[in-house]
């Protein structure tokens, strides 16, 4: 039985009525209008899926036949799933999370077990702990790099150790890596094991979500499994889809540039809110071109009810840590212009009481 996903419902709900949008985790919307200027577009081209599936591999220097063009990363992360995972299988996810990283499991018939991911220590990623939760009938442990909700960003060296232990243990490591281009871009962790498997999109780094243009990276045999999931569920992706997907890559690099002039002193901004309020909040600190990051209330408050309340009195919004499996939280996303983003927090110490 398929479940709500909790946080996309309510972000469907609330999303809207903000005034101030401090809870966007990606990059602003990039307009098709300009993504296509220039452009020679066929949008009922069917060669295009395959087309895009080679750009993805030129970029990431992966073989086509690993490659598999999604809709969205969540596309990804359900056709991965679908290819690794039966009713009965065990996944081993990262607490906190991003909620459909379980979610689609289970409605998979997955038994879900969780691996904790400590705030006390930045909610860095611990290879031992992981292996410590493995238990017999585990097929997949998902985690996403950077974090979702944090930002934390686990280096090559370590995610291909942990990936080479469970490789031993013939259990696929899936990797949630929609934010990897802000760190480290043109790279990707599909190439540090066998067993690696990602999911990623042109939406959250890059701003066209708008596209859905998405894809699955993995060992051959599972990147097969999950095409035939794909034509079971879609039939196939639609070639205007693909068509805008491949035009996003031919420009992506200019995108990030230009996304990155647009952050310039906004991480200050939010670094002043955090230092500000030190003895209230903890802010953990994301890598250095992240454009989200968490804080922590160190009054121990389940802070949905203030954020909630907080956005029909004052417009701003933020996500609670709720959604996240740290119900003393929110995450904060800080892509909106300056000023709204000053003005947003300046509203939100009133939220909080702070």
């Amino acid at each position: 039985m398929v479940s709500p996903i909790r946080y996309l419902a309510w972000m469907h709900t609330f999303h809207p009525r903000a005034e101030l949008d401090l809870g966007r985790s990606g990059a602003p919307d990039l307009p098709a209008a300009r993504l296509l200027e220039g452009a020679s577009v066929a949008l009922d081209d069917f060669g295009a899926p395959d087309r895009f599936r080679a750009a993805i591999g030129h970029r990431y220097d992966l073989a086509a036949e690993e490659v598999l063009p999604t809709n969205g990363a969540s596309g990804g992360i359900w056709a991965a799933y679908a290819a690794a995972l039966a009713p009965g299988d065990e996944i081993l996810v990262e607490a906190p999370g991003y909620e459909p990283l379980y979610a689609v499991a289970e409605g998979m018939g997955a038994q879900v077990r969780r691996f904790r991911r400590p705030a006390e220590r930045n909610f860095a990623l611990d290879p031992g702990e992981v292996l410590a939760a493995v238990g017999p009938r585990t097929r997949v442990v998902a985690l996403t790099n950077p974090h979702n909700p944090s930002g934390a960003f686990a280096g090559d060296d370590l995610v291909a150790d942990l990936a080479r232990e469970l490789d031993r243990r013939g259990i696929h490591l899936f990797i949630g890596e929609v934010y990897r281009e802000l760190v480290a871009p043109r790279t990707t962790a599909r190439r540090l094991g066998p067993n690696v498997v990602v999911a990623s999109s042109l939406t959250k780094s890059f701003g066209l979500g708008w596209a859905r243009a998405g894809w699955l990276a993995g060992p051959r045999p599972l990147v097969e499994r999950a095409r035939q999931a794909l034509i079971h569920a879609l039939g196939m992706m639609a070639p205007a889809q693909a068509s805008m997907g491949t035009i996003g890559l031919s420009r992506i690099d200019a995108i990030a540039a230009e996304l990155s002039r647009a952050q310039e002193g906004k991480r200050a901004i939010v670094e002043d809110f955090a230092r500000k309020h030190q003895a209230s909040l903890a802010w953990s600190d994301p890598p250095q071109d992240s454009i989200f990051g968490f804080f922590r209330d160190r009054r121990g408050r389940d802070l949905r009810p203030l954020i909630e309340a907080g956005l029909e009195n004052e417009r701003v919004l933020v996500v609670p840590g709720s959604f996240f499996d740290h119900e003393a939280g929110f995450r904060l996303g800080f892509v909106t212009e300056r000023e709204k983003l000053v003005e947003g927090l300046r509203r939100l110490e009133r939220v909080l009481s702070l």
